[in-house]
């Protein structure tokens, strides 16, 4: 920026429009170049302002621009802006350069209550110099009170202008949810406590400050006779991230007024962090009656972490106050960090109670975390009630990550009572982590009371990742008995392109005389984008040439520049027609 902003070329144009540039990322140096190929000619606006503030030297380039012989200011909210951002230095220059067009000093006075960095000095500065022509008003004060460094502007207001200020509601409220709230709201009561009421809206405001435990003490210390401990206090408390010392201190000094309700537990199970503490302090110190239903013990088992540790914090606290129904039960048995440890729980402390139905079978049968070790459990606990039905076993031959080592354990504890149905042997060959393994178990085990059906070779097919594996293991088992129909091929042809073609070689070495390579056949190759379509009918037609059932609509489908394909079964479609002759 600064060679460019020293070439004197003609042709190099500079317009107002790199003002905010300079003024972001440049120094005093780069915008006096600016200017001079401006010709001081600056109109200041909101972007620039805006542009300015966020620069380490702000203060410095703003006095700069003010300073210019042909600037102007493009509005009041401009100006108001600068009393937000900038020094007293600054504010004290465009007070006495611009004139009052520009300006509304009850806006630049609530501007100068926000300013962070020097709201102080500003505010001094615009009492001291334009006296009363500066009106405090109620949004004064509210700036002043959400601004972290507000104490000492509103003590600078109380001192010189304490007869304006009105201490409002919104003021107080302001305060509290401030992280300084605190020093503020501590001034006000000491100068003004009897304009201040504790209200509400206040301590519930408070309660949601990551620094409200400091603010809530001053006004139970100061005003406690009038501080009201309400059931949405409480939740903000629950919610806040600090909230721990804050609830414990609301449950030390206000204990019998803290309502603890279904809801309040259900709002700490919410919790990312801290669940734990926060549920105790509530069940100990104010909510040992409390009645929790079933969709509280679901929030609490629907937590990834410290879930054991909660639901025996419910079960210590709450002894038979809540009955473990068949959807907790569901819900313990699928959960996939902590199930066993919440399932061997239930049973140690409520084990006569459990209800272990099909729908527990089936979630456990579908834990992906820890179904081996659940399913093991249960039989161990409930063994002589079970009932493994079809459902169950489909779960488990589903199961991505035990599917083999549940199946191992049904067929060791139930044995021939398993029925292997169809549905069964689907599931399993559908599954794209251990479908291999839970075919061939079964096989080995139970091989004589099934047989592989269309349906699943058909899901055997599909199985992009074990797929391969396991039509082989079946072709090598159950060779002479399968079907290989077009529903098989098409199946095989809808994966990706190395997939399809390994599918489709073994069925050709295999069983390539059993295979009609029909329209749909051709038709299903075509249309899957993830192949080398010219390549895999070139492959059959290379392989399995006399099972080709060609037509004309099989030639009209293929591309135009496929022309020696297109030859090849036009050629078939030709002889096929003179044997039908």
């Amino acid at each position: 920026m600064e060679t460019l902003l020293k070439q004197r070329q003609v042709d190099i144009r500079i317009t107002q429009a790199a003002v905010p540039v300079v003024g972001r990322f440049c120094g005093v140096e780069i915008m006096t170049l600016l200017l001079g190929h401006l010709g001081g000619h600056v109109q200041l606006t909101k972007q620039i302002v805006d542009a300015i503030r966020l620069n380490n030297g702000a203060n410095d380039i703003m006095i700069l621009l003010l300073n210019q012989p042909r600037a102007n200011i493009e509005s009041a909210d401009v100006t108001s802006l600068i009393a937000k951002y900038f020094n007293a230095t600054v504010v004290a220059l465009l007070l006495s350069r611009y004139g009052e067009n520009v300006m509304v000093l009850e806006d630049i006075a609530s501007a100068a209550a926000a300013n962070a960095k020097a709201g102080r000095g500003v505010m001094e500065l615009l009492l001291d110099q334009r006296g009363t022509q500066v009106r405090i008003i109620d949004t004064t004060l509210q700036a002043a009170a959400a601004n972290p460094k507000g104490r000492d502007i509103i003590e600078l207001l109380l001192e010189k202008r304490g007869a304006e200020v009105r201490i409002t509601d919104t003021a107080l409220e302001t305060a509290a949810a401030n992280p300084n709230g605190r020093d503020i709201i501590e001034l006000l009561l000491d100068k003004r406590g009897s304009e201040v009421r504790i209200t509400d809206t206040a301590l519930e405001t408070a309660a949601a400050n990551l620094n409200g435990r400091e603010i809530i003490e001053l006004l139970l210390d100061k005003r406690g006779s009038e501080v009201r401990i309400t059931d949405t206090a409480l939740e903000k408390a629950i919610a806040n991230p600090n909230g721990r010392d804050l609830i414990e201190l609301l449950l030390d000094k206000r204990g019998s007024e803290v309502r603890v309700t279904e809801f309040t537990v259900k709002l700490a199970l919410s919790r990312r962090h801290g669940c734990q503490d926060i549920i105790e302090l509530l069940l100990d110190k104010g909510g040992s009656e409390v009645q929790v239903t079933e969709s509280t013990i679901k929030l609490a088992l629907s937590r990834r972490q410290g879930c054991q540790d909660i639901i025996e914090l419910l079960l210590d606290r709450l002894e038979d106050q809540f009955q473990i129904t068949k959807e907790i039960l569901k819900a313990a048995a699928s959960h996939e960090g902590a199930g066993h440890e919440i399932m061997k729980l239930l049973f140690d402390r409520r084990g006569e109670q459990l209800q272990v139905t099909e729908e527990v079978l089936i979630a456990a049968a579908g834990n992906h975390g820890y179904a081996h070790e659940i399913m093991k459990l249960i039989f161990d606990r409930r063994g002589e009630q079970l009932q493994i039905t079809e459902e169950v076993l489909i779960a488990a031959a589903g199961n991505h990550g035990y599917a083999q080592e549940i199946m191992n354990l049904f067929l060791e504890r139930r044995g021939e009572q398993l029925q292997i149905t169809e549905e069964v042997l689907i599931a399993a060959a559908r599954n794209r982590d251990h479908g291999h393994e839970i075919v061939k178990l079964l096989l080995d085990r139970r091989g004589e009371q099934f047989r592989i059906t269309e349906e699943v070779l058909i899901a055997a097919a599909r199985n992009c990742d074990r797929g391969h594996e396991i039509i082989k293991l079946l072709l090598d088992r159950r060779g002479e008995q399968l079907r290989l129909t077009e529903k098989v091929l098409i199946a095989a042809a809808g994966n990706d392109y190395l997939i399809a073609r390994g599918m489709i070689r073994l069925l050709l070495d295999r069983r390539g005389e059993q295979l009609q390579i029909t329209d749909n056949v051709v038709k299903a190759i075509l249309i899957n984008q993830h192949v080398n379509g010219k390549k895999l009918i070139e492959l059959l037609l290379d392989r399995r040439r006399e099972g080709f059932q060609a037509t004309e609509e099989m030639v009209e489908v293929l591309p135009v520049e496929w022309t020696d394909i297109r030859r090849r079964i036009t050629e078939l479609l030709e002889h096929q027609k003179e044997k039908e002759g």
